[in-house]
């Protein structure tokens, strides 16, 4: 069985890239703390994982809007590790979790403009031959502030002749 599930912070902003195919990819990087003994936390050190992230379709949409650099996040997936050569005929394994699921544990701050910790953005435009996008920020829409002469009492008998169900 191939099972991956991590909770961890965004290091950066996701990387969205919409393929010719018109298939979104999202990349992304994931700080995972270790457990490490009690001697070395007393002593003040922390053991931390980065692990590289690519979702797709509907999740790496996801990941694009609404999350962002220092994000607490769960995610799912499959662990994958693949070989590829380098334009300089180098050969480099890489591995990544390819993830299923994402669901973001905190909430966006609120003091931080762009896209990735609003809450929501659409799309600026689809990013041509595989080159990266960020959506556009959307417009925010605060509650207008609801005044008392506006309400009225939906229990409020208007019939002014006496009970009507006697």
């Amino acid at each position: 069985m191939n099972q991956v599930i991590l909770i961890g912070r965004l290091v950066a902003e996701p990387e969205g890239t919409q393929l010719q195919s018109g298939v979104m990819k999202a990349s992304m990087r994931l700080a995972v703390d270790r457990e490490i003994s009690r001697e070395k936390k007393e002593a003040g050190e922390v053991a931390t994982d980065f692990i590289n992230i690519v979702a797709w379709s509907k999740t790496a949409e996801f990941a694009v809007n609404y999350l962002g650099k220092g994000r607490l996040v769960a995610i799912t997936g499959k662990l994958q590790i693949r070989d590829y050569t380098t334009k300089e005929g180098e050969k480099r394994t890489v591995s990544e979790v390819i993830a299923e699921k994402i669901k973001g544990l905190d909430r966006a701050p609120e003091n931080v403009s762009g896209n990735a910790n609003s809450g929501g953005g659409s799309y600026s435009r689809p990013a041509q031959d595989g080159q990266a996008f960020r959506p556009q920020q959307a417009p925010v829409q605060r509650p207008q502030a609801i005044r008392t002469d506006d309400i009225t009492d939906p229990f409020e008998d208007s019939y002014s002749g006496g009970n009507p169900f006697a």
